[in-house]
């Protein structure tokens, strides 16, 4: 506080250096505080010798300082105050604080603000030092604070000369003190763990240096804004504008974007490889095409659940795009087999298709991937209108290795076998929803499937015999989820267990026949297998929200 009633900065910072170099023993202020706090912290400690030199240093000198042995702050003397009876009721108040909200508020509240800064030549001149103790925070905890508190309606002279005097004097203690001395390298890598809307609405508006930092092209390379309702088409055109290094976007459920919010992105980010749009029903053919025709680099397209999107995009894609490696196509369910042939003959490095409940693909379009895209690992036809005519093209592909054929009408187990059969590297393998697997099929699987790892077979026609097979003849499978499959029993369930040294998860919800005693019996011998049934995943969320710290609510009126 003597730093602001003092008539002359420039002399005061000369005389508390020339007063410092006396003094053979230092001692840092631990509080980056205005000079008054740390007048009211650090003097419990003076003695009354102390006292006197410090009032008469304040009368010679008429200068605020920090006493190298006590660290009191003493402010000269003048003018006419309250009187001590006054300036000790202030110091018991603040004596019993505990809490750094507590101190903070009554330094800073305008009325000790008001005495503090009218008043203070005479409040300090008038009261001895040992009236005003510290609060009851720093006697009980010895808490150290290193981050100045800021003073409403303080000027930035004072701001200024009180930055500079404590770090003069505690430039050793506080250097490293705040997280801004960290390297930018590091806090960039702090501040991408936060989503895009945290940086924006609230990492970028600590101060500008954090502004700058959250305006760093490595935050703008790949943008997440799923999800955010107030994304719009001016907000894709802004970004678009001043970050043409984007590579990866998402939008998924963002209703207010339309094709040309996307396609002013597609003109200014070239270089753009990554677009994610799930459930944008606004979004056409329009957006899609101009991507394929502005932004070449592109290897992954995920469009699921747009009802306008027809071939013509497809067509764009084939054409522009041959880099295009993974692409999701589920539920547009206007694209057809015209659009899809196009799509594979221009896209040969194709690595990742999946389609869901397309009612207008069919097997000629399974097929054309077949043939034209010979690097695909990871095919999925979920629900779409293909038969083991069409499916039956897929043996050719000898990198397959995830095949999704869940409810596929008219698919028979010949081919299913010969698909394990042909493809070697072949290790999750999805059959749910097909009533036509029986457990001959499951057991040339097991026999064959020399890498398989992954076997759901959820509402099959298989029994006990399949999961006695896949215990005994296959040494690889990890996963087998046999879900709604009504004839297992207890004696599947059991010899799989017994049988297997790979399985560790075995799926066991609503098969009826499989008693819940037999599975606890079960999860004891073989700890090592996820059993999963009703009663032992409700265990496992129950387990896992203990674990998290929920409580059940006991009381009545629960």
């Amino acid at each position: 506080m003597g730093h602001l009633l003092s008539k002359n900065g420039y002399r005061l910072k000369k005389r508390t250096r020339k007063l410092h170099h006396r003094k053979k023993k230092k001692r840092n202020c631990f509080l980056q505080l205005p000079c008054m706090l740390c007048f009211i912290v650090h003097s419990n400690s003076s003695g009354l010798d102390d006292e006197g030199d410090h009032l008469e240093a304040g009368i010679n000198g008429s200068a605020c300082r920090h006493n190298s042995i006590t660290g009191i702050s003493v402010p000269g003397v003048g003018g006419v105050g309250i009187g001590a009876a006054a300036a000790s009721k202030l110091a018991e108040r603040y004596a019993t604080l505990t809490s750094p909200e507590d101190c903070s508020k009554f330094l800073l509240s305008p009325r000790e603000l008001a005495i503090w800064e009218g008043q203070g030549r005479s409040l300090l001149s008038a009261v001895p030092a040992k009236l005003i103790p510290p609060p009851a925070l720093f006697r009980s905890a010895g808490v150290s604070l290193n981050v100045p508190l800021p003073v409403p309606g303080s000027t930035s002279d004072y701001t200024e000369m009180h930055y500079d005097d404590c770090q003069a004097r505690s430039s050793d203690a506080t250097d490293h003190s705040s997280i801004n001395h960290l390297p930018s390298s590091i806090l960039l890598k702090v501040l991408s763990h936060l989503t895009v809307k945290e940086r924006c609405l609230c990492a970028s508006l600590v101060c500008k240096y954090w502004r700058d930092l959250c305006l760093d092209f490595q935050f703008w390379k790949q943008i997440d804004l799923s999800g955010l309702q107030q994304v719009n088409d001016d907000l894709l055109v802004k970004i678009a504008s001043r970050r043409q290094n984007v590579t990866e976007i998402n939008i998924s459920d963002c209703r207010g974007v339309h094709d040309h919010g996307v396609s002013s992105l597609a003109s200014h980010c070239p270089g753009l490889q990554k677009y994610t749009a799930y459930r944008c029903k606004q979004l056409g053919d329009m957006s899609l095409s101009a991507l394929a025709t502005h932004c070449p680099l592109l290897v992954k397209v995920h469009v699921g659940n747009q009802d306008k999107l027809t071939d013509e995009a497809l067509k764009k894609l084939g054409e522009h795009c041959s880099e295009l490696k993974d692409i999701h196509l589920g539920q547009c369910y206007s694209i057809t087999n015209e659009g899809m042939v196009a799509l594979a003959k221009g896209c040969p490095k194709l690595q990742r298709l999946y389609l869901q409940e397309n009612k207008l693909v069919t097997d000629r379009s399974v097929r054309a991937v077949a043939e034209h895209c010979p690097e695909l690992q990871f095919v999925g036809f979920m629900g779409c209108p293909v038969t083991s005519q069409g499916v039956i093209h897929l043996t050719a592909l000898r990198n397959l290795n995830v095949l999704d054929l869940r409810h596929i009408s008219e698919l028979n187990n010949e081919t299913v076998m010969e698909v394990v059969r042909k493809c070697r590297n072949l290790s999750s393998l999805n059959l749910c929803l097909n009533w036509s697997i029986n457990d001959r099929c499951v057991e040339i699987i097991a026999k064959e499937g020399r890498s398989l790892k992954e076997l759901y077979l959820v509402s099959c026609k298989i029994t006990d015999h399949a999961l006695i097979a896949i215990g005994q003849y296959s040494s690889t499978i990890e996963t087998v989820d046999a879900g709604w499959c009504k004839d297992i029993t207890d004696q599947g369930a059991t010899q799989i267990a017994q049988s297997s040294k790979s399985l560790r998860y075995l799926g066991l919800m609503r098969c009826d026949k499989v008693n819940e005693e037999t599975v606890e019996r079960l999860v004891v011998q073989y700890p090592h297998i996820v059993f999963s049934t009703v009663m032992q995943d409700c265990k496992r969320t129950l387990e896992r929200a203990y674990q998290m710290g929920w409580s059940p609510n006991t009381s009545n009126t629960s």
